[in-house]
Parts: structure tokens; sequence; C-alpha cells
């Protein structure tokens, strides 16, 4: 037989009862696959797959920044809910905070330069809510996402004449 399977759960084995929490005991469980179960019938029976839900955990990693984020937030797929995300208390030198990435870690982006649509499905503003239901059976982090202040560089000759082209510039912050 094929072992079954359930998103988030582990099966422990199978029970006479619907609403068991431990297998029953003569209902055979053989190492780590549960294939087959043994048992003596005496008319029409029932058995009951038990399933233990599997704990996940979200956490926040500031990607460079300092500041203060909440917990991580451990679920089960049976109890999971909205998350919340700061909308304050975080900062980047040189860099303006956007918002947060759920699962997909997105490099500091160029002050010129806009989220990327492959980004936005990720991205959410400072202070929007993760959905419950968008919460899969794996552990994930939420990355804050940065993008570069521009700092505007120019040259003055100073009386001098046949300087460098292309000044006034503007370039990411800590950058040439």
């Amino acid at each position: 037989g094929t072992r079954p399977t359930r998103s988030g759960y582990t099966l422990l084995g199978y029970s006479r009862s619907k609403d068991a929490t431990e297998p029953d005991a003569d209902l055979a469980k053989s190492g780590n696959t549960t294939t087959y179960v043994y048992m003596y019938l005496e008319g029409d029976t029932t058995i009951w797959a038990v399933w233990d839900a599997k704990e996940y955990v979200i956490g926040y990693d500031l990607n460079g920044g300092e500041g203060t984020v909440p917990e991580d937030y451990a679920f089960t797929m049976d109890n999971k809910k909205d998350i919340v995300l700061p909308a304050e208390g975080c900062s980047k030198e040189g860099r303006e905070f956007l918002g947060w990435s759920y699962g997909t870690k997105i490099s500091d982006i160029a002050w010129n330069k806009d989220l990327t649509a492959s980004n936005l499905k990720t991205f959410y503003e400072p202070g929007a809510t993760i959905p419950a239901d968008v919460l899969t059976a794996a552990n994930k982090t939420i990355y804050a996402v940065w993008k570069y202040k521009g700092v505007t560089e120019s040259v003055d000759l100073n009386g001098g004449t046949k300087g460098p082209s292309g000044f006034p510039k503007t370039v990411n912050y800590g950058t040439s």
C-alpha cells in the first residue's frame, strides 16, 4: 500500500475513533512508514488516520538593517492567523525602508529603480497584513526591503576649465 499524506501533518497511525489523538496500539505501524493496518475485523469497520500537526515558524530578517521586529511566529496548519507587519522601527544607513518581502530576500534596490514584477509577488507595504491563507506548510522568513537613497555628486572646478564631464550626477548612497 501507499503511505497516506496530508500537507502540514505527520501520520501517527490509525484509530477506531474519528477524534483520537493517539493511534490504537493494535493497529500496526511499521517504523517510519505506516502502510498497512493489521487487525481482526468482525464486520464492517471504519478506521481513521491519526495525524499530528507539524509546527512551522515565520521569522524576521532586517536584511542588514537595525531595529526591533516581532518575535518569531509559530503556527500549525490548524491555527494560522494573519500577520500584521511592522510599519516602523527599523533603519539602514543610506537606505529607505520600503516594506517587507515574505519568503524571498530582495537585494537593496538602486535609488532610480522600482521593485520588479517578480519582487511584487511577495512584497508587502509597511504595516500591511499577510493573510493567514497565504501561509504554507513551511518555515519562512520575512525580509526587510530597502532602497538606496540617491545622493548627488558635483564637481566644482573652482576657477579651472576642462574638468570631468557628466556632473552633477546622482548615485546610490555610499557608492560613486
